[in-house]
């Protein structure tokens, strides 16, 4: 659903739920902005994203793989991590998710 919180009704019938479901307390979190304390996404400048891919010989800094490559953040920015090409690496999609995954906490 593009990330959108559909509306109330919309989502009793997707839940099932047998009771209304009041979405306030959500809709006033969001717009406080508590879940958006992190920095600013800034997207890797061409050059840089350039360097890194030829650095890396345009393979997977994890399996080799040289098909669906992004550039990652070793640190990532919301742990005070740079765009800088010292702090960047080629992963494919599979390893950079992997990464991910383990670096989320859980709570």
């Amino acid at each position: 659903m593009d990330n959108l919180l559909p509306s109330a009704a919309k989502l009793e019938r997707l839940i099932g739920a047998t009771e209304p479901v009041d979405l306030t307390a959500l809709a006033e979190f969001t717009r406080a902005g508590s879940w958006r304390e992190r920095p600013e996404v800034r997207p890797v400048p061409d050059a840089v994203r350039a360097k890194v891919l030829v650095r890396d010989r345009g393979r997977c800094r994890s399996c080799g793989s040289a098909r669906r490559l992004e550039i990652d953040h070793i640190i990532p920015l919301s742990r005070g991590g740079s765009s800088e090409e010292d702090n960047l690496q080629t992963l494919c999609r599979l390893c950079n998710r992997r990464k991910s995954r383990r670096l989320t906490p859980r709570l």
